[in-house]
């Protein structure tokens, strides 16, 4: 079983949404292979797969709520967001992915995290990212390898 998991949540080709791919291939760089790092283009039922049988994941993200400027950084936990139940297996959002592994009787990890950042919303194929988020890259980095890094460290002991 894979203790860490980091799934990077993104589209590399709508501009600032891709802010996590770029994320998970620095992660790469500082972090032990034994982390794997996942980047998935959709969340969901295909989620399931990915956090079966992990002991602790952390997401990476973006989000558009308007209500902090572009570049907040929000350090979140699947609790922080409600359940909405749809009609549709095809919007279906992490509380819900959570909520299923319950129902259905599959091991979810005993730790999810979730480091998202604030971006503009996003409507047009735009390849890269805005000043602004590639300025914030580096702290997020920093805050997805000190909660990894304290992951590693509780194995040890």
């Amino acid at each position: 079983m894979d203790e860490i998991l980091v799934i990077a949540i993104g589209n590399d080709i709508i501009g600032d949404d891709g802010a996590a791919f770029v994320v998970a291939d620095e992660l790469k760089k500082l972090l032990p292979e034994s982390v794997c790092i996942e980047k998935i283009y959709t969340t969901g039922l295909d989620i399931i797969e990915l956090i079966e049988g992990k002991r602790k994941v952390l997401i990476l993200d973006t989000i558009s709520t308007s209500a902090n400027p572009v570049g907040t950084i929000y350090e979140l936990h699947p609790e922080d967001f409600r359940v909405n139940h749809s009609s549709s297996v095809h919007y279906i959002g992490l509380p819900e992915v959570i909520e299923l592994c319950k129902l259905i009787g599959i091991q979810s990890p005993e730790e999810i995290k979730i480091i998202a950042l604030e971006i503009e919303p996003q409507y047009n194929v735009n390849i890269g990212l805005s000043q602004t988020i590639k300025n914030k890259i580096p702290e997020v980095v920093l805050l997805a390898e000190k909660v990894i890094k304290s992951w590693i460290e509780i194995n040890k002991t």
